[in-house]
């Protein structure tokens, strides 16, 4: 039986994200409808898909991860005990990448915390906001994510940019993953999605 999200700590909380059914495991599929959920173009996901289970699992890319057992040196670090300065509002890629070096020496680590970075930044500011910093920490930010990925958002905000990993072509795009995966991403305001 999975643990609660509750009695999660904030990297299992993060990594549960990628369970798509909520069962404790994540296989690739489920690896996969999250990486499109986030708004990643379809063959970034399928990278994404695959290194999931090959970072957490056993040695397969193949094999379903239990969020449960990962063993602590293969979790990564979420930056949770970090206070974050107080009336900072928002973080830039070099603030965050500073912020990694520091605490953490391992490049996956940094590797993962620049992730943040990556998938959370303002499309025309390049800033992460205090308040995703902080999910991030808390290990719920990629569920926020996903929710501002389920619609274009005025004057396509909510895209993810194409040379951090978003689609080429976003209304393709959003009607390839849906028909595909059942993955709604990228919808116009409306509801329809994106064109």
């Amino acid at each position: 039986m999975p643990i609660t999200l509750r009695d999660q700590h904030a990297f299992q909380r993060h990594l549960s994200f990628f369970d798509h059914n909520r069962d404790g495991l994540i296989s690739p599929r489920d690896s996969l409808h999250a990486a499109l959920s986030l708004g990643l173009d379809f063959p970034v996901a399928c990278i994404w898909s695959l290194i999931v289970p090959f970072m957490y699992g056993n040695t397969y890319a193949y094999t379903n991860v239990s969020v449960s057992s990962i063993p602590p040196h293969k979790q990564r670090t979420m930056l949770a005990d970090l206070p974050l300065q107080p009336h900072k509002e928002t973080y830039s890629r070099q603030e965050i990448t500073a912020i990694a070096t520091q605490n953490t020496n391992d490049w996956i680590n940094w590797l993962h915390v620049f992730n943040l970075w990556t998938l959370a930044a303002d499309r025309n500011t390049g800033l992460v906001s205090k308040r995703d910093f902080e999910m991030f920490q808390q290990g719920t930010l990629l569920e926020e994510l996903a929710k501002r990925r389920r619609v274009r958002g005025r004057d396509g905000g909510n895209v993810m940019p194409f040379v951090r990993g978003g689609p080429i072509w976003v209304g393709g795009h959003s009607f390839f993953v849906g028909k595909m995966f059942g993955v709604e991403v990228y919808r116009d305001g409306d509801g329809k999605r994106g064109e």
